[in-house]
Parts: structure tokens; sequence; C-alpha cells
């Protein structure tokens, strides 16, 4: 749906600056907490990105032509709640997937490599 929304280059896509942009700010900060604890670490992302990103999504179906939310026949039109939940839904588990069995398992792959610890250094 973000390609869709982002074609239009209009206040859908300043919304996806600051609150994507915020969203990863927020995420990022978490992780970085917690980076002695990467099962909590990787949560960061996932909740901050299906609560900042769903708040503001519902918003934006209207101007990219784009009126019932796929599978469920349920109109953003009056339905701001739905919209929400169904977003921290989607959103949430999209992002679990990525950070748990994808993000997870390739930062214990590369965690003894020369380029994490080349990264590890401090620099001048």
């Amino acid at each position: 749906m973000a390609f869709v929304i982002k074609a239009n280059f209009g206040t859908a896509s300043v919304f996806d600056v600051v609150f994507e942009s915020l969203a990863t700010a927020v995420g990022a900060r978490f992780t970085w907490k917690f980076r002695d604890r990467p099962v909590v670490a990787a949560a960061g992302p996932v909740i901050s990105n299906a609560l900042i990103i769903s708040a503001y999504l519902p918003l934006m179906p209207q101007s990219a032509d784009f009126y019932v939310i796929p599978f469920t026949h349920i109109s953003p039109v009056g339905s701001y709640a739905l919209m929400f939940l169904f977003g921290v839904v989607s959103i949430g588990l999209g992002e679990a997937i990525v950070m748990y069995a994808l993000g997870l398992p390739l930062a214990h792959a590369l965690k003894g490599t020369r380029l994490v610890r080349f990264l590890a250094q401090p620099h001048e």
C-alpha cells in the first residue's frame, strides 16, 4: 500500500517522511538501549512501527483512491479505530517476522565477523 500512497507526492508523502522517520528513530533508540538483550531490542522497531504508522495510515487512503481494506470490506470512512487495529496487527506481524525471523539470525551470523569488529572499534 505504501508504494501506491507515495506515488501521489502530496500530503501522504509528508506523512510518510515525518512519521516513518519518527518510527524508525524511536525503534532505533529502543534497540540501542537494549542492545545487550537482542530479543528485547528487536521489539523496538516492531512496537514503534506498529503503533506510529498505524496511527496515521487510516488518514491516507482517501488521498490514494483506496477506499476499502483488502480482504475485510471495511471502509476507512468513519472507522478509524478498525483501521488502526488492522494496521497494528498487520504492520506489527510483518515487522515481527522481519526482525525475529530474519534480523536476529542475521545479527547472530554476523556477530564474530571482521566487519562487526571493525564497526565496533572507535574511529577518529
